[in-house]
């Protein structure tokens, strides 16, 4: 990493706190009551129960909240939707509701989607993806029941069907999972995975940090079993193609056994799950972090500044563990400079930023490219 040049007459930036949530988790489904279209949060099981009923068998997402934060989760956004869920339901519960949110989600979860006729739950998951591409969310995927698909072939087709391949920011697990239902006896209920997933994700992350794959013998869920058995010939099989399983093991119990993302071997830098969730981590504490630059001129002052401060950021993220490289020069980098902007950009206040980290897996460098504005410069001298 190049020597940081002073900021000069730059006063001190606020240092970047690294405090951004990574795991608000939105649930959109029919729940017993609350408010229709409107993003709540809640942080706990009974508050979802004071506010939208708590369990009903009518509502897949009812269980996957209660799953949730029995799981570990501690914070998610509940969107209800009409009875009988359908795409049109979907996706304007997305672009409305949850568009614009002030208090952003990290992960979607849309359980109910696996009641929906294949082409219509198809075209949700395709919305559902694209959707969380653009707001640099994570989507959880959830896939039909066993007796629609009971053999890893069976949902490796159903995976190939998706076109899900085409985003680095989702997730398929295999197989959905069952349960005691305490509304029906505790007799065995099958149900989808996501809510305990994004619980899982949530414990991962505060326990060790969203640079830690969620998977693993320490990403045990709790309350559940999977609906299909697989073994470890299988297991390796849906690994190659995206697809991560759910295994249940002597001691362990159950436990999330898989950790790519759904574009798979598509793509070197994304294809895992902590990968993918740091980078966006670090852009968005970056951008949270850097809003100061919008007030002043666009030159090498500045720059040097903006360098300081995301190493700083960076170098306490290596400190913590979240990357390779046992320096600072091996494990990260940030170029600000005159090689990162033409002369249009700096007279506009275009500012880019180029970060480059080393994940723990793959230990290649993953480059994040990052634009804000600064007030217009008059050419400078560089």
């Amino acid at each position: 990493m190049a020597d940081q040049p002073s900021i000069g007459e730059l006063s001190t930036p606020p240092p970047i706190s690294g405090e951004m949530p990574t795991s608000v988790t939105a649930f959109v489904d029919f729940f017993a009551s609350g408010p229709i279209n409107t993003p709540t949060p809640i942080a706990s099981f009974l508050e979802f129960q004071q506010t939208f009923g708590g369990l009903d068998v009518r509502s897949e997402s009812s269980y996957q909240v209660w799953q949730f934060f029995s799981n570990g989760g501690e914070a998610a956004i509940i969107v209800r939707i009409a009875p009988h869920p359908s795409t049109a339901n979907f996706v304007s519960a997305l672009n409305s509701a949850l568009a614009d949110l002030t208090v952003p989600f990290n992960l979607l979860c849309l359980p109910a989607t696996t009641n929906l006729a294949p082409a219509e739950m198809n075209l949700t998951l395709l919305a559902a993806q694209a959707f969380c591409t653009e707001k640099n969310a994570f989507y959880i995927v959830d896939i039909p029941p066993s007796n629609v698909i009971s053999t890893a072939p069976a949902i490796e087709s159903w995976f190939a069907g998706t076109r899900l391949s085409n985003s680095d920011f989702a997730a398929v697990y295999y197989p959905q999972l069952s349960i005691l239902d305490p509304l029906n006896g505790n007799a065995p209920r099958e149900m989808p995975a996501s809510g305990s997933v994004a619980g899982i994700y949530a414990t991962t992350d505060s326990t060790r940090g969203v640079w830690k794959a969620p998977a693993g013998t320490s990403a045990t869920i709790t309350g559940a079993t999977p609906s299909v058995a697989i073994d470890d010939a299988t297991s390796a099989q849906l690994s190659l193609n995206g697809i991560n399983a759910i295994r249940t093991f002597p001691v362990y119990g159950t436990v999330v056994w898989g950790a790519r993302t759904t574009v798979g071997a598509n793509n070197l830098d994304y294809k895992y799950v902590n990968v993918r969730r740091l980078a966006t981590y670090i852009e968005q504490s970056l951008k949270s972090g850097l809003q100061w630059v919008v007030f002043e001129p666009n030159n090498p002052t500045l720059w040097a500044s903006i360098r300081l401060t995301a190493s700083t950021f960076l170098n306490r993220l290596w400190q913590q563990g979240s990357f390779m490289g046992t320096t600072p020069q091996q494990a990260y980098f940030v170029k600000c400079d005159a090689t990162t902007m033409t002369q249009n950009d700096i007279d506009n206040g275009r500012i880019n930023i180029q970060i480059g980290f080393a994940p723990l897996k793959p230990a290649e460098f993953v480059l994040i490219s990052i634009t804000m504005l600064a007030a217009q410069s008059k050419k400078p001298s560089l």
